[in-house]
């Protein structure tokens, strides 16, 4: 929704919030189908993901996924070598190796709870919940369908992702 202040918008705003709750296509409300498709949506990328070793975590709102990513010997080691959290290796991986995009997730947490292991090669959740440690990215299904059926196409071509020009 639109800040505003010109008397007209504000009206046909208010019009257009009444009328999205009335009956839509087949469904109760403009709500109850966009919901729908939503939820589609996110189902469409969730198979990619999974066919690529990616595991979706549970959502309840919103048009992104966080995946939770599988751990590459090769990736380990370049992600020590280049002293960056291993999910930006990944993300470039699976980038330079099927050309679709995922937003490495350790730039959303404070470096006192999301961190580089040394020692380990890892990307570690301090905090105590049931993905510590596990590296995260993020995925975007607010897209056409053409282009995550693409996306999911690209995933599901290798298993634990050998990995996308599509950005979700």
């Amino acid at each position: 929704v639109q800040f505003c202040t010109a008397t007209p918008i504000q009206d046909a705003l208010c019009r257009a919030l009444k009328t999205a709750d009335e009956p839509y296509e087949g469904y109760s409300s403009y709500y109850e189908w966009l919901r729908g498709q939503f939820a589609r949506k996110r189902d469409i990328l969730a198979a990619g993901l999974l066919a690529a070793g990616i595991e979706p975590l549970p959502s309840q709102g919103g048009f992104f996924l966080l995946g939770k990513l599988p751990f590459r010997e090769d990736l380990l080691q370049r992600s020590s070598l280049a002293k960056e959290p291993y999910d930006w290796t990944f993300c470039k991986q699976l980038a330079e190796e099927k050309r679709v995009v995922g937003v490495p997730a350790s730039p959303f947490f404070s470096s006192s709870d999301y961190y580089h292991d040394e020692m380990d090669h890892d990307l570690i959740v301090k905090k105590k919940d049931r993905y510590q440690g596990a590296p995260l990215a993020r995925f975007a299904f607010c897209k056409q369908d053409n282009t995550l059926l693409e996306a999911s196409r690209r995933l599901k071509l290798t298993t634990s992702m050998n990995c996308l020009d599509v950005i979700l």
